[in-house]
């Protein structure tokens, strides 16, 4: 008899919860179809998929041809609307705008930020609770994030955001904020870290079990960054930190700067972002689309004519190494595979390593 009752009330929650699923609410938005084969979902952003299939690196370069980036999903509302447009298209999957290519199972966006700084992690059940299966990202039909081999053929999205909110992007100083995205008190931010007068605040931690990425995690936790050398009497602070607290057997550090946003096995040009760049000058960017895109009304035509500003603010307005203030080598090293993120040495002349190294690295906070 226990066991009938113990069964009947089983049925009953299994009943409930199936009633409960089968009545939330979905989803819906206003969708609109633009010229340039751009689907607007109000209130998420423009969309545009790509049924011809390539190899991730190839499918990023198409979007910032069209003068927009492979899809990043940031939330659940965005994640419907995406599910709702690979139903459109019968897609079973489509590649999305992260990877771990140089940094070893540690996903970073194209604009080479920790995943979680999206705001959406939800994985694939296909992923077998193994996201380091594959090396790119990747969304399926279920909006749900897995991986995928970089170099396999598979259908796209690109993405444009949408104009009007991007101001807003501005009015939060990430340098203030944790790694959760809640502010963090001023003197949390300074206990431990080195005073140096009319320069910065600065710590250096013994090892990035993470490595380069696992740095940025460390820093942005504390409300500070991975230290950007902007002068040489900066360089001096930073020297005197490695000689004063680093074994001697450490003769590298991880620094601010990468290349990791690019996919490329070389990059001729050397092409190095700071993460001050990914933080502050993208959104400064931005701002200025958003400015140019409140004078008017017509969404359409705003999306057309910020085409070609994005496509600057993507490729040129962030804050390069070249634009820092400080740019002296230790050793000038060819741009090749797995070299994409930025040391110093003990004197604290530039060098690039790769990306999964355990190594110290020094965190600062600006004055």
């Amino acid at each position: 008899m226990l066991s009938l009752t113990h069964h009947l009330v089983m049925l009953v929650i299994f009943l409930i919860t199936i009633t409960i699923i089968t009545s939330m609410p979905q989803e819906k938005f206003a969708e609109q179809l633009l010229n340039d084969n751009y689907y607007f979902y109000e209130g998420v952003g423009y969309y545009k998929p790509h049924t011809t299939a390539k190899g991730w690196s190839d499918a990023q370069n198409s979007c910032i041809q069209e003068g927009g980036e492979l899809l990043i999903i940031n939330s659940v509302k965005e994640a419907a609307a995406v599910k709702m447009l690979m139903d459109i298209y019968d897609l079973e999957k489509v590649y999305s705008g992260f990877h771990s290519i140089w940094s070893d199972g540690k996903f970073v966006t194209v604009y080479g930020l920790p995943l979680k700084t999206t705001g959406y992690e939800v994985w694939s059940n296909e992923e077998t609770n193994d996201p380091k299966s594959g090396l790119c990202g990747g969304v399926d039909s279920q909006g749900k994030l897995l991986t995928l081999p970089c170099n396999e053929n598979t259908p796209f999205i690109c993405e444009q955001q949408l104009c009007s909110p991007m101001a807003s992007l501005v009015l939060t100083d990430s340098s203030q904020l944790t790694a959760d995205g809640f502010e963090k008190p001023p003197d949390q931010i300074m206990t431990k870290y080195l005073y140096f007068q009319d320069v910065g605040y600065y710590k250096m931690y013994e090892g990035a079990t993470g490595g380069w990425v696992g740095a940025y995690e460390t820093c942005e936790r504390d409300g500070a960054h991975l230290v950007i050398i902007n002068s040489k009497k900066e360089a001096e602070v930073v020297a005197k930190i490695i000689h004063s607290y680093a074994d001697s057997k450490n003769t590298i550090l991880y620094v601010g700067f990468h290349m990791i946003y690019d996919t490329l096995a070389s990059n001729p040009d050397r092409t190095f972002l700071t993460v001050q760049g990914d933080n502050v000058s993208v959104w400064i960017c931005f701002t200025l689309m958003s400015e140019l895109a409140l004078t008017g009304d017509n969404m359409p035509v705003c999306l057309r004519t910020l085409r070609t500003l994005f496509v600057s603010c993507w490729q040129r307005e962030r804050q390069s190494l070249n634009h820092s203030g400080y740019n002296i080598w230790g050793c000038e090293r060819t741009p090749r595979e797995n070299y994409h993120c930025g040391t110093v040495d003990r004197e604290a002349k530039f060098d690039i390593h790769s990306c999964n190294l355990s190594i110290p690295f020094i965190c600062e906070h600006e004055l």
